[in-house]
């Protein structure tokens, strides 16, 4: 099992060309006729608590790698939590996670031991301990669509890099076979453009090990995501778009209208700071703070304090 850390990287845009970017951008919808089919705490959220239980997977999923929101940690849990009693029992894995004992991954307690054997037994490999059962369970969810378990048994088969220690935890196939690799790789990045190129806003960046993915993953590809409200799409855009400071601005103000944190935190420190070709803006960066705290968003509601209504 692999909780890989979403971390929006704040980077220098370069240029003179000051903008004034947007604090209040409409977030992007899921396409029409699909309702359902969120990918953002701003439309998965409302969806869980109406008893979607796949929209409680992908939120609890997408809390789990937000590395900057506070309270995100709490939140994974409950939606996690929830959709695993509920019966979607590839959320049981990532919820194991939370019940870590001292060293990562391993050992869990008697609670994390359980909820990853029930996945393992549902034929989901991230919680399974045994890379025997693990990685023949990767390759057939990878045949049934499921993207990142393409991508995790692509790692399981390929060659150890001369950098992983010898006592690596990292789940191995018993024979490498860098061939089958590139091909679950390849099988992978084209289930996600398919579903991307369907208007599938959960399929373009599904909430969980998206770093395994996102390499690549064009920004053509993660744009049409974001437009499709995916809130992950939007937040790996504004990496790809940070040295052209409007587009960039932009990515992030969909990220944040979406619910997502990063893009929120870094708008505020942009705009509270200036620099990377950007204005210091008080009220602009007290408003996206405002209306972070109105969305419950991170802790923007102290945040919003310190910077002074």
């Amino acid at each position: 099992m692999r909780n890989l850390g979403l971390v929006l990287l704040l980077v220098a845009c370069g240029g003179n060309n000051k903008q004034d970017g947007g604090a209040g951008s409409a977030a992007p919808r899921p396409p029409a006729g699909d309702p359902a089919d969120c990918a953002a705490p701003v439309t998965c959220k409302p969806a869980c608590d109406r008893g979607d239980l796949k929209a409680c997977a992908f939120l609890g999923g997408y809390y789990a790698t937000v590395s900057d929101d506070p309270t995100s940690t709490k939140k994974a849990q409950a939606a996690l939590a929830k959709a695993c009693s509920g019966g979607e029992l590839a959320a049981c894995a990532p919820l194991a996670e939370f019940h870590l004992e001292n060293d990562y991954p391993r050992p869990r307690d008697a609670e994390g031991k359980a909820l990853a054997a029930k996945a393992c037994a549902a034929g989901f490999g991230d919680g399974c301990e045994d890379a025997a059962v693990a990685v023949p369970a990767w390759a057939k969810q990878c045949v049934a669509g499921d993207a990142l378990a393409c991508f995790d048994a692509a790692q399981a088969y390929a060659t150890p890099g001369p950098d992983e220690p010898p006592d690596s935890t990292a789940i191995r196939a018993a024979t490498p076979d860098d061939a089958r690799a590139k091909d679950l790789t390849n099988k992978g990045r084209a289930l996600l453009a398919d579903a991307c190129a369907k208007g599938r806003a959960r399929g373009c960046l599904p909430g969980e090990r998206v770093a395994l993915a996102i390499a690549g993953i064009e920004l053509s590809q993660q744009t049409r995501g974001c437009e499709h409200g995916n809130v992950i799409s939007c937040t790996f855009a504004a990496t790809k778009t940070s040295k052209t400071p409007a587009t960039f601005l932009d990515f992030l103000d969909k990220t944040c209208a979406l619910g997502g944190a990063p893009g929120c935190n870094d708008l505020v420190t942009l705009y509270a700071s200036g620099g990377h070709g950007v204005d210091k803006d008080m009220a602009k960066a007290k408003a996206i703070a405002r209306r972070a705290c109105a969305a419950d968003i991170g802790a923007f509601c102290s945040i919003e304090t310190q910077l002074g209504k």
